[in-house]
């Protein structure tokens, strides 16, 4: 299936009944197709373009698999895409583990209880109007860069008119 949108979203979960529910809801919600990984090695061996935002569940290293846990994925996620947007999701209500991932690079942390769905959707809300406010930056970087070409040219061929006005006289 075809992103009906630009938005594009990856979800790192190993729970696969919440990674279908979250996957459901963001597909429905912001008319996109999310790729859904149940580990960080997985969607880094797999992804080569860099994601809008990325959904990393904290806890990926549970005993009975070798995957890396989520704090290490995001740190290789902000290093291969340094500027896709990571949310943490975790089942631990745990501030420092909160402010520990912040500092790592997520730019925000969901606790997978009863109003993780309704935090996810504002959390998209939120990334969405950055990401649009960011793509507005680069045009007007790139429209400033343009017109600056354009005085700088204007500028040189001004000064070689100037000097072959001077040499003819």
């Amino acid at each position: 299936m075809e992103n009906k949108s630009n938005l594009s979203v990856v979800i790192v979960e190993d729970n696969e009944f919440f990674s279908s529910m979250i996957k459901m809801f963001i597909d429905t919600r912001f008319e996109t197709d999310a790729q859904v990984f149940n580990s960080g090695e997985r969607m880094l061996a797999q992804i080569m373009e860099a994601p809008d935002i990325v959904f990393l569940d904290y806890q990926l290293d549970t005993k009975k698999s070798k995957n890396s846990n989520g704090k290490a994925i995001l740190e290789v996620i902000k290093k291969k895409f340094p500027q896709s947007l990571v949310v943490m999701l975790s089942s631990q209500n745990n501030i420092s583990i909160a402010v520990e991932l912040l500092k790592a690079g997520a730019c925000d942390y969901i606790v997978k209880n009863e109003e993780a769905i309704k935090n996810v959707e504002t959390c998209i809300e939120n990334l969405v109007y950055l990401l649009e406010a960011r793509n507005q930056r680069t045009i007007n970087n790139r429209i400033v860069k343009k017109d600056l070409f354009r005085i700088l040219s204007f500028g040189v061929a001004f000064t070689i008119l100037l000097v072959s006005f001077i040499k003819f006289f």
